[in-house]
């Protein structure tokens, strides 16, 4: 076996996302939530929002240069944190799933 055999691919460079690879993540974080709580049976879900994780990349001006909704102001940038904390459903611990 020769040693280029065993080398990985080269990993794609990061890039900015784009607005709708941002709702494709948005959509992800509440699918798994939602799987999380109506499969799983979880009691609840928390969304780690620290720690350069996505959300925080986002949140703070040293990583997001952005120049469009998701960029600039602090309203602007905190929208995906937004986003990802109020899906489009509402799941309840007193519902009939639970």
């Amino acid at each position: 076996m020769s040693s280029s055999s065993l080398t990985p691919p080269p990993l794609p460079l990061p890039h900015a996302l784009t607005v709708e690879e941002i709702g494709e993540y948005v959509w992800l974080f509440a699918t798994a939530a939602e799987n999380a709580v109506l499969r799983a049976r979880f009691d609840g879900v928390e969304t780690h929002g620290a720690n350069t994780y996505l959300v925080d990349q986002f949140v703070k001006s040293n990583t997001n240069s952005r120049l469009d909704a998701y960029g600039g102001s602090v309203r602007n940038r905190g929208t995906v944190q937004n986003q990802v904390r109020t899906p489009n459903w509402k799941v309840s611990m007193w519902s009939e799933h639970t």
